[in-house]
């Protein structure tokens, strides 16, 4: 599984990931990045790009969006 940033599925910047264990048996699930810190503040700057976007958009284009 990567982080959605920006529409876009990304693995971290430096690569690093985690495993996810069961909380049942403790097996292995699957794995997550790692994000850093730049990964962060990217996915960050995107977000608040998004808002201002969305701030200035009427309420029934942003539901139909949903629909």
């Amino acid at each position: 599984m990567d982080m959605l940033v920006a529409g876009e599925w990304r693995g971290a910047t430096d690569g690093a990931t985690e495993v996810v264990r069961s909380p049942y048996d403790g097996h292995p699930v699957g794995s997550v990045p790692v994000g850093t810190l730049g990964d962060a503040a990217a996915a960050i700057d995107c977000a608040e790009a998004a808002a201002r976007v969305q701030r200035n958009t009427p309420a029934h284009e942003r539901v139909a969006v949903l629909m």
